[in-house]
């Protein structure tokens, strides 16, 4: 039974949050090998990252797929940027066999969301030929 429980370091001291419901849910597992990761913890994406990449990455992109001739909706080139950008890959030990899965953007914190917009951004200048601004520039219209 798989559970997750959030906590902190202070002064090199683990806090758990929930301290008491996390030690519920040992005790109902009886005494059995566990696995215990620690892993640094950020925050999903936010709501301004959101509407940066449908306002601006997304918009701009899929007027350029326009331009070059390509029937396109604004999802569909948001599902070509998840399947260029946020593709994970599988092998499998035994035969080697290769399978990948188009993962999706709403689980993304915001590193990761923020290292995707960068893929797309450089893929943008340097295959499409188009300047996708960051967030805090703005461009020359004129």
């Amino acid at each position: 039974m798989r559970a997750v429980f959030f906590a902190e370091t202070k002064a090199g001291q683990l806090v758990v949050y929930r301290r008491e419901d996390m030690r519920r849910h040992l005790a109902s597992m009886g005494d059995v090998p566990i696995k215990v990761t620690i892993e640094k913890r950020y925050s999903r994406r936010s709501s301004r990252q959101n509407s940066y990449y449908w306002g601006v990455v997304v918009s701009i992109i899929h007027e350029r797929l326009v331009e070059f001739g390509w029937d396109v909706t604004q999802e569909e080139t948001h599902e070509f940027l998840k399947d260029r950008f946020n593709r994970r890959e599988y092998i499998s030990p035994d035969t080697g066999e290769v399978f990948s899965v188009i993962k999706e953007t709403k689980g993304m914190d915001t590193v990761e969301f923020n290292r995707y917009i960068e893929d797309i951004i450089r893929f943008s200048a340097e295959t499409l030929d188009v300047q996708v601004p960051y967030p805090n520039e703005q461009l020359d219209i004129f």
